[in-house]
């Protein structure tokens, strides 16, 4: 796990310090409404990023909780569980890319 907050230029520096190209296999854009939570942990088979374009929210990983704000930026490698929730009064906007890892 990896938190950013400059999403661009770690990101780049990752994937050209590795010269890897991952392929993206999903991205999509999500907007939750105050209070949501992600009841169970879940994990992928993929490396996960997760930037906040709106709001907060908090992130349970490894039973670590992170909160997460606007303009920020959490990558979550594969198999790591991970748990997703909203405070009662915030709402959030993220956009979520999954990269395929093999």
């Amino acid at each position: 796990m990896l938190f950013i907050n400059s999403r661009g230029y770690i990101l780049s520096k990752i994937l050209l310090e590795n010269l890897y190209t991952p392929e993206i296999n999903g991205v999509t854009i999500h907007t939750f409404e105050p209070g949501f939570k992600m009841d169970e942990s879940h994990h992928h088979q993929a490396v996960e990023v997760i930037s906040v374009l709106h709001g907060s929210s908090y992130m349970i990983i490894n039973d670590q909780l992170i909160r997460m704000k606007k303009n920020e930026c959490l990558i979550i490698f594969p198999n790591i569980d991970h748990r997703f929730f909203l405070g009662e009064k915030d709402s959030c906007r993220i956009m979520n890319i999954h990269f395929n890892t093999g």
